[in-house]
């Protein structure tokens, strides 16, 4: 396979040195019992408290994540059940589908991010005649307003109002009418851990005038003021690979693309390995 040695252990410090998404899982680690691995350039973290849904994410070349996925199947880290995060196109390798089965879970997606200590500042876009909500924590007649919004803008939204994670709402508003156009979810999934933007949507007939991005800005920089991976000014946010347009606006608002990925269930059983775990690799 042209990679040198076996995976070895590595400290949740040495994984977050490796890769930004592996440093705003520090507090998953820190809170739960997890394991991180190595091998060549890919990095593995296996994490999840104890009631819940093991979740594992591997990071790096097809090659080294391939090797290094096997690695945790053979020895016993990948169960039936368990979510698994790679590489886009990992999965679909020879050498993995002949050994592992998925189920999916969603279409291949990008995760990205803006840290305000190591990258050019988010700049607030204005839209006139528009005010912005932001930290908002919506009554019974909001949330009635949110859900309107959202079953007509964007059905699909992963979050809505009083799922577990969401921290707060945001929104703008006509200035003439306080006519609610557009809302997004600041997340912090994890107690103490960093703020994610999710179901961001702007009502149709508003789009095309800079509201999305006006309210992302804000939802941003809002976020950056208490996040915290090692003290830092984080936010991160995901978008389906196919919203090429939105993934592209982030871009250009500042936000860096770091990984196209998918996200699988693993199905059972497995194959069993033959021979030693070197073998599987």
């Amino acid at each position: 396979m042209g990679l040198a040695g076996l995976p070895h252990p590595i400290s949740p410090e040495e994984a977050a040195a490796r890769d930004p998404l592996l440093a705003l899982a520090l507090v998953r680690l820190r809170r739960w019992k997890g394991e991180c691995f190595a091998l060549g350039a890919a990095t593995a973290v296996v994490a999840g408290p104890p009631k819940e849904r093991p979740e594992t994410s591997v990071v790096g070349p097809p090659e080294a994540a391939a090797a290094l996925l096997r690695y945790l199947a053979a020895t016993g880290r990948l169960r039936p059940g368990d979510w698994l995060t790679v590489p886009d196109g990992v999965l679909s390798l020879s050498e993995v589908r002949s050994q592992l089965t998925f189920k999916d879970l969603w279409d291949p997606w990008v995760w990205m991010y803006h840290d305000a200590a190591t990258m050019p500042p988010i700049e607030p876009v204005d839209v006139p005649g528009m005010n912005w909500t932001i930290n908002w924590r919506p009554d019974a007649r909001d949330l009635d307003e949110i859900n309107q919004l959202l079953d007509g803008a964007y059905p699909g939204a992963s979050f809505r109002p009083g799922d577990k994670g969401v921290w707060r709402w945001c929104g703008a508003r006509t200035h003439y009418d306080n006519y609610l156009v557009a809302v997004g979810a600041l997340l912090r999934l994890v107690p103490g851990g960093v703020p994610r933007l999710a179901s961001v949507a702007t009502r149709p007939r508003y789009r095309g005038q800079g509201i999305g991005s006006g309210l992302v800005t804000r939802m941003a920089l809002a976020a950056e003021a208490f996040g915290n991976v090692a003290k830092r000014p984080v936010v991160s946010l995901s978008a389906y690979q196919a919203e090429t347009r939105v993934v592209a606006l982030y871009e250009r608002l500042g936000f860096r693309l770091v990984h196209h990925l998918e996200t699988v269930e693993v199905a059972g059983p497995l194959t069993q390995f033959s021979g030693s775990v070197g073998n599987a690799l």
